[in-house]
């Protein structure tokens, strides 16, 4: 299973960035170098732009690896189901036989008969694989 931890608390890549900005809009307003990235900053905004781009798309990346953990762990989740499911099914009728052995008068609705009733899981398992889209 992939664990995916942030190197930084969140908000530090912004942070980061504003000292650069200001150093730039600073360089602007020293004469000597004021040919560097006068006022309307055209540099700083296709560098910030570029920035922009970068940062959408190591989100989306991120975004998808996490989608594709919380797949597996769905996944694992429905197996775990449906094995309990299968152990709960088998418990119910392992205590109607002893009931039964025993002497012991049941009274059943129709739901406790449907809990004691055999789940063909492979079917079930068949039947997801084929209206489930491939992954």
């Amino acid at each position: 299973m992939d664990h995916v931890k942030p190197r930084r608390p969140p908000g530090n890549a912004a942070r980061a960035h504003l000292p650069w900005r200001g150093l730039v809009m600073a360089l602007g307003k020293i004469p000597q170098l004021a040919s560097f990235d006068p006022f309307p900053y055209p540099l700083l905004s296709s560098i910030t732009s570029l920035e922009a781009v970068l940062l959408a798309a190591f989100v989306l990346m991120k975004q998808n690896r996490m989608g594709m953990v919380a797949d597996r762990r769905d996944h694992l989740d429905l197996q775990v189901n449906l094995l309990t499911e299968q152990r709960a099914t088998q418990i119910i009728q392992m205590l109607d036989r002893l009931s039964t052995r025993l002497g012991i008068d049941q009274h059943q609705d129709e739901v406790s008969r449907e809990l004691g009733r055999h789940v063909a899981v492979e079917h079930l398992v068949e039947e997801l694989h084929s209206r489930l889209p491939d992954l």
